[in-house]
């Protein structure tokens, strides 16, 4: 492990507009891979995702949480959560998590994750959920090892390929 603590510092407007493009492009990737959507399918569909959570694309949306995640004064990733109280009780849940490329592979990961905890714990909330695709073992790895279980699985299974 590279460092020994990671800090979660509030984006601004300016860093998220940055942001949101990348991201787009890459959760549309990660939909179009996992649900066998074509390319602009799949972009509709992160873009309704985007716009669900943060309308006009605006920093300081209501119950939403955008960070840069840094190790000293190296930024080496992002984590974009939200609460969500469509339960009884209200949870925190991860809608973004990214570790650079060039930072992954020395424990950035394990430590923003704990961060967040201690986020979620001052906002007076006792759970974090999250969605993995069912293609990112590492990501699964990691969320395994930090106790995460699993709640609800969607499956799929070929049966035909012409």
């Amino acid at each position: 492990m590279t460092s020994t603590s990671v800090r979660l510092e509030k984006l601004s407007q300016q860093e998220f507009d940055t942001y949101y493009l990348v991201a787009l492009e890459r959760l549309a990737n990660e939909m179009a891979r996992a649900r066998d959507l074509s390319a602009e399918e799949a972009l509709k569909l992160a873009q309704q995702s985007f716009d669900s959570l943060l309308p006009r694309g605006r920093v300081g949306t209501t119950d939403q949480y955008l960070f840069k995640i840094l190790a000293g004064d190296t930024r080496v990733g992002i984590l974009h959560f939200g609460i969500k109280r469509d339960r009884v009780k209200p949870f925190a849940f991860v809608w973004d998590i990214e570790i650079h490329s060039t930072c992954r592979g020395k424990g950035y990961g394990e430590l923003s994750m704990l961060a967040l905890e201690s986020k979620v714990k001052e906002l007076g909330l006792s759970s974090i959920g999250l969605n993995v695709f069912g293609h990112n073992a590492t990501a699964i790895r990691l969320y395994k090892k930090l106790g995460y279980r699993i709640s609800s699985m969607a499956m799929v299974k070929d049966v035909y390929s012409p």
